[in-house]
């Protein structure tokens, strides 16, 4: 299918009248996907939210939420396959099934109009932080708080980890249990780095990142001298009332599934060259793996500790 779209381009000449060019502008075809995204843990009923992609040349084409899926969740522990529940919004859920540790979980998501989109995750195996130390330093870009600390792991297999950690101002968050994966958990000008060559560093220093990544690949039971800072600047100016009391800072480790680490990874890449207004000449992709469209579907554990 080709769609024109004719516009009158005027161009004035010096001297002359004006004149009128008809431009023929061809855009590819377009199929809308369907889009899956979960990212469940032991603490929380199984929740999984769909929707579909909409064509940007088309007015009335509009991303929206669906609420007319049938949504199947199977597993090796199920005997037969259990249908997700709608609750509007394009959210489905399941309000006894709660997410078992290292237990693959297959959804299976049928529209019509649309293939079957299907995807696979589990929750892996929860870290300990096993010790934790704060101090204040001096940074190149100022004073900041370091903090270190040491990850136990409660893998009992040889599979590789994969875990994120961030802070957070638990004050700043609305609601008690803040999505890990929600840019509006970020503390504003938080710039965290660590001088650890085996950790996952996605940006350049001077560049915001709002989360560090790691990847255990040799299952060892204890990750040492973790390390990560950030700017001091949420003591001045960030909190309302620009009062030190209203921050209470956490540090949130996450254990994660590789489907959900990659997703992280590319979220955090589209973000940080969103807000330093990058050029780029091509755009960034987000990880998705969903077969037969789009999202994330993958598990965690996470550990809070305050600092």
């Amino acid at each position: 299918m080709k769609l024109i779209y004719k516009y009158s381009l005027f161009i004035v000449i010096i001297g002359l009248a004006s004149c009128a060019k008809d431009i023929d502008i061809e855009f590819k075809d377009f199929n809308s996907r369907l889009v899956i995204n979960s990212t469940f843990n032991p603490d929380s009923i199984f929740t999984v939210h769909i929707s579909k992609t909409g064509n940007l040349a088309d007015a009335e084409d509009n991303v929206e939420d669906i609420d007319y899926a049938k949504v199947l969740l199977s597993c090796d522990t199920f005997e037969d396959s259990k249908i997700l529940t709608s609750i509007g919004g394009g959210k489905y859920i399941s309000s006894t099934l709660y997410p078992e540790v290292d237990v693959t979980y297959s959804i299976e998501v049928e529209v019509s109009g649309f293939k079957t989109a299907y995807a696979r995750g589990k929750v892996p195996s929860p870290v300990v932080i096993s010790s934790i130390d704060t101090a204040m330093i001096i940074e190149t870009r100022g004073e900041a708080l370091q903090v270190a600390f040491d990850i136990e792991s409660t893998n009992t297999n040889d599979d590789s980890e994969y875990y994120i950690w961030d802070i957070y101002n638990v004050n700043s968050v609305k609601g008690s249990n803040s999505n890990p994966f929600a840019q509006e958990d970020w503390i504003q000008n938080a710039w965290l780095n660590t001088s650890y060559s085996d950790t996952d560093i996605i940006a350049d220093s001077n560049q915001l990142q709002s989360k560090i990544f790691y990847q255990n690949q040799n299952g060892s039971s204890i990750v040492k001298g973790s390390v990560l800072s950030f700017d001091n600047d949420i003591f001045n100016g960030n909190t309302v009332g620009n009062n030190q009391d209203s921050v209470k800072l956490m540090l949130r480790l996450l254990s994660v599934s590789p489907e959900l680490y990659e997703y992280s990874k590319s979220v955090e890449l589209y973000n940080i060259n969103r807000n330093i207004g990058s050029n780029q000449s091509s755009p960034l992709e987000i990880y998705s793996n969903v077969e037969n469209g789009l999202g994330i579907f993958g598990g965690y554990n996470q550990t809070l500790t305050e600092l």
